[in-house]
């Protein structure tokens, strides 16, 4: 016992580091720390012994499964101890009153929390699992968030709006200098999704460039996980320098401010529940509750019915902070308030899309969404697939045209097995940049309700079908580079008559063929430059023949006047016609297109994006 604690760099003749005893008084203040944790455990289980607290008492099988748990737990694997742990927690009224006041107390002179919870300096907490993206599914994240929200521009153009959209940088990276000495956020996840995004031809603001500049409190609360009034109020006057013919006057409406606790929502994740007394003094500075005045604007804000031409969609951040109503002040014009709190990535862009399927959609949509959520997309949860299936399924009213079935090998069958429905595209069969260009119009006659999938090399996506008859289309979302078949899977409850087609949101009437010249056999090029029709315009390729493989290298100028080139590969191609998205171009032009493959002639276009307008 006395050779337990090691002095450190002290080394006896034969290269062992010496240790020193311990002393007599630690000793005796170990014994005492056990003595007193017995006390309080035995005096924890009086208190609750003579006024035990009230709870359900479980009936029927939900009696029996308790039972059942009650005798399967073992001394030997620990599974006694945590159910101990736990009837102590639900259980007690010592430990359930005193809980808040003894975290608060380590919080606080210990800086030791939960373990989903970073202290760092000065007070600050920051939530564990969003430190640093899972390396497994990092780059994918990145790449599902931009196919995702490419299609979802595609698609938001068609009904009319102007697509914006804002990554909310982490925490963990814009008030890294707050988080405990040699953390690594991996600042890079932010850069790489912004530049994955312009890549794609997303119009992104770069919310971290914007708060340069900020300190720490001024871009996020200290103790909660969303932003604080100046860096709002900065992204806010930002985006009408951005569009500044959106700008009006005719609202006339002020900003006012009521004092508040600052917000400290992390603190539930310490055993401190919302509202407790002790959060007082933890908490920092009082905030400000941001509201208008006069509070009729507000009304006319949250009344759905109004006209709106500019629409603030996104997370908690948006539906919690006065979002809406402070782009109301900067741009003088009502906001639509699309916040919606607790949703993954898409949920509120599909709630927006439901309320406005009867009427034409907001000029331009500001979507924000927290950096964090792309790292659920990588996952491919369930709750991610759902808000995506949602989204387009409440925005299928878009205008889309089939695709000439000749240039395609014969549709594979919808087969059924059992109750659903499987049908396989393979590889080499719908030929696409994988951004929503290139879709599939579902038409469902006869099921009360059905469920259905979608899956390429891209994000997933799931819908329910509620009514007898039921049209859906549905983009194909594919990696760049990745080519794996298109899977659609639907189950029913009751037989179902359905029928499925390969439609575009290209204008195939209205594309401008390119003349093509024979650089050097099996080498295409065009003869000369075009302008572009429109954004999200498509490039339409058809040929003859069964080449072995077809290469597209797209050049031009992109809408800021920089080079801008696009590649893609196609092995073993099965279709004869590729559709590949120009919108990386925006409103810029093609300068050259290079086309290689051992195949005759090819047919190219270029084609407008359809309108609904």
């Amino acid at each position: 016992m006395d050779n337990l604690i090691q002095t450190p760099g002290e080394l006896c003749d034969s290269g062992a580091e010496t240790r020193a005893p311990i002393s007599a008084a630690a000793r005796r203040l170990s014994l005492g720390a056990l003595v007193l944790s017995a006390l309080v455990v035995l005096s924890t289980g009086l208190v609750d012994a003579l006024y035990p607290k009230e709870g359900a008492k479980p009936i029927g099988q939900e009696a029996r499964e308790f039972a059942r748990a009650q005798k399967q737990r073992a001394f030997w694997d620990g599974s006694m101890a945590k159910g101990f742990e736990l009837d102590i927690r639900l259980r007690s009224n010592v430990r359930q009153s005193l809980a808040p006041y003894w975290s608060a107390l380590l919080l606080k002179k210990l800086g030791v929390a939960a373990p989903g919870v970073v202290v760092g300096k000065d007070g600050w907490l920051f939530m564990r699992n969003r430190l640093h993206p899972e390396q497994a599914t990092r780059n994918v994240a990145v790449e599902y968030t931009s196919v995702s929200l490419a299609a979802i521009d595609r698609r938001l153009n068609l009904l009319g709006s102007e697509f914006i959209v804002m990554p909310i940088p982490r925490k963990v990276v814009v008030c890294a200098s707050m988080l405990p000495d040699g953390m690594d956020p991996d600042p890079g996840f932010e850069k790489d999704l912004i530049r994955s995004l312009r890549n794609r031809g997303l119009l992104t603001i770069d919310v971290e460039e914007t708060w340069k500049g900020l300190p720490p409190e001024g871009m996020y609360l200290p103790q909660d996980s969303h932003w604080a009034n100046p860096g709002i109020k900065l992204l806010a006057q930002e985006l009408a320098e951005l569009r500044p013919e959106l700008v009006a006057h005719e609202v006339q409406a002020k900003l006012m401010e009521y004092p508040t606790p600052a917000p400290a929502g992390l603190l539930d994740l310490t055993s401190i529940p919302r509202g407790h007394p002790i959060q007082g003094w933890l908490a920092g500075p009082g905030s400000a509750w941001l509201y208008l005045d006069p509070h009729s604007v507000t009304e006319a804000i949250n009344d759905r019915s109004n006209e709106f031409r500019v629409a603030a969609v996104g997370s908690s951040f948006t539906r919690e902070f006065a979002f809406a109503e402070i782009l109301t002040v900067e741009f003088g014009r009502l906001v639509y308030p699309g916040g919606l709190s607790g949703t993954p990535f898409a949920g509120s862009l599909a709630k927006f899309s439901r309320g406005f399927s009867t009427r034409p959609l907001p000029s331009v949509v500001f979507y924000e969404f927290p950096a964090h959520q792309s790292m659920q997309l990588g996952m491919n949860g369930e709750s991610t697939k759902r808000s995506l299936g949602s989204f387009f399924a409440s925005s299928s009213r878009a205008a889309s045209v089939p695709v000439p079935t000749e240039f395609f090998p014969p549709q594979p069958p919808l087969k059924k097995v059992g109750s659903n429905m499987q049908m396989k595209f393979g590889p080499g069969h719908l030929l696409s940049t994988g951004d929503g260009v290139l879709q599939l119009r579902i038409q469902a006659t006869g099921a009360v309700k059905s469920r259905w999938s979608l899956q390429a090399s891209g994000p997933a996506m799931t819908w329910t079908q509620n009514s007898e008859s039921d049209e859906f289309t549905f983009p194909i979302l594919q990696l760049e580079g990745v080519r794996s078949p298109v899977w659609l899977a639907g189950s029913f409850g009751k037989a179902a008559q359905v029928e499925v087609q390969v439609v575009t949101d290209a204008d195939l009437a209205r594309a401008e063929v390119l003349p093509m010249e024979a650089a050097e056999p099996s080498l295409f090029r065009s003869a000369n430059s075009t302008n572009m029709p429109s954004r999200n315009a498509a490039l339409v390729i058809r040929w003859q023949g069964q080449p072995r493989s077809v290469r597209c290298s797209i050049n031009g100028i992109d809408q800021d006047g920089d080079k801008k080139s696009v590649h893609v590969v196609f092995d073993k191609p099965r279709a004869r016609i590729a559709l590949l998205s120009l919108s990386p171009f925006g409103t810029g032009s093609v300068e050259s297109i290079d086309l290689e493959g051992d195949m005759e002639t090819p047919i190219v276009s270029i084609a407008p994006q359809l309108s609904n307008r």
